[in-house]
């Protein structure tokens, strides 16, 4: 008899913490013969929900939608010592997302594949189809989707998340890049985000369309050839189905989790009290990686300081060549990846002491290898950044 392996997301909406929780809990339990996986969603806010992403992350999944919060771990007696409480029938996952991350990041370490991505269903492909019809894209064109989160895309008070937006027109010269050599790129986002003005003819700005639908989304991202963007939930959706990511204007958090063809490409902070920009080491060992308003920026004396066009641009070109395998600068990469590993050692070692259970992982790779999972082109442009 398989047991139900149950776990409660306390917000129905489906991009972000949802799509990572659900990718870690199937491949945590991706043996099938064991285990089935019962999700209970009960709404204690109310915000965006797409649901046909939630639908395609759920596929194999038994889904209760309740409004009831006492549900039965809420209301046990039971020992909580456990992340994952075991009965003759049941395992029931307490477990927040950094904690099944962990649990994920161990049974995976050295793997360059999980045993489980997202798929889009015959039916989505055939929609997909009939929406890059309407939308003027030849079927087998290929595609990178593109996010740059804007003042609009949060619901919170635009003065409280700024350092995490971008602008869209630092983007344009690698959009026409792509572009120029025969790809379509696919803008997500919603119509509060900044439209560009006289758009190229193959840059497709989704909310703005009159054929735009919520399955969009999933779609585009699942075909791409990469996704690229900054940091939100649908780069956990590019995970999820398996396609690399360049993730720019991105931010240095205390963890960071990437795949063998993932790049990261940081946004840099100016110190008004040192006049110079900071060190990757000096950003890991500071309260900076906490921050989550732009007043703790403006209270630290920090200017954050976004990737240039030029940055970007170098970025995607060197995005494609180690897609394609033609990037030159490869024998760089043991070196940059040995001391990347060494300042996030020391790094955490540092936090540790400070705050005992500090959850940093640093630049979390899980293939281990000469693979440098940050732009080396963007590298060699801010070569103090790790010295």
């Amino acid at each position: 008899m398989k047991k139900q392996v149950i776990y409660v997301i306390p917000q129905l909406y489906c991009f972000g913490e949802p799509i990572c929780q659900m990718f870690y809990l199937k491949n945590i339990f991706c043996n099938d013969d064991k285990f089935n996986i019962t999700v209970i969603t009960y709404p204690l806010q109310k915000l965006r929900v797409n649901k046909h992403v939630f639908n395609v992350i759920m596929r194999g999944v038994n889904v209760i939608h309740t409004t009831d919060n006492q549900l039965i771990w809420f209301s046990t007696d039971a020992e909580k010592s456990s992340s994952f409480i075991e009965d003759d029938n049941n395992i029931y996952v307490i477990a927040e997302r950094l904690e099944l991350e962990k649990e994920f990041c161990i049974k995976y370490e050295g793997k360059e594949r999980v045993s489980k991505y997202f798929s889009l269903s015959e039916i989505d492909i055939l929609e997909g189809y009939r929406l890059r019809k309407e939308l003027g894209i030849p079927r087998n064109a290929p595609i990178v989707t593109l996010l740059v989160r804007t003042r609009g895309w949060s619901k919170q008070p635009y003065e409280q998340v700024d350092y995490r937006n971008a602008d869209i027109e630092n983007y344009m010269p690698a959009i026409n890049y792509l572009i120029q050599n025969g790809f379509y790129v696919v803008r997500i986002g919603d119509k509060t985000m900044k439209p560009v003005s006289n758009p190229p003819a193959k840059f497709i700005e989704l909310p703005f369309h009159n054929s735009y639908t919520q399955f969009a989304e999933a779609y585009f991202i699942a075909s791409s050839t990469f996704y690229m963007g900054t940091p939100s939930g649908p780069y956990s959706l590019a995970e999820g189905f398996n396609i690399p990511f360049l993730s720019t204007d991105s931010f240095i958090y205390p963890h960071v989790r990437v795949w063998k063809n993932d790049i990261h490409m940081f946004k840099r902070f100016y110190s008004h009290a040192y006049k110079r920009l900071l060190t990757y080491e000096e950003v890991l060992k500071s309260a900076i990686i906490n921050f989550s308003k732009d007043s703790d920026f403006i209270k630290a004396g920090i200017d954050v300081i976004s990737n240039s066009p030029e940055e970007i641009l170098s970025a995607v070109k060197e995005m494609l060549q180690r897609l394609n395998g033609t990037y030159t600068s490869n024998h760089e990469m043991s070196k940059i990846s040995e001391q990347l590993q060494k300042i996030q050692t020391k790094a955490l070692n540092f936090q540790k002491r400070r705050y005992p259970d500090f959850p940093y992982m640093g630049i979390y790779h899980i293939a281990h290898s000469d693979f440098v999972p940050v732009s080396i082109e963007w590298l060699k442009t801010n070569p103090d950044l790790l010295y």
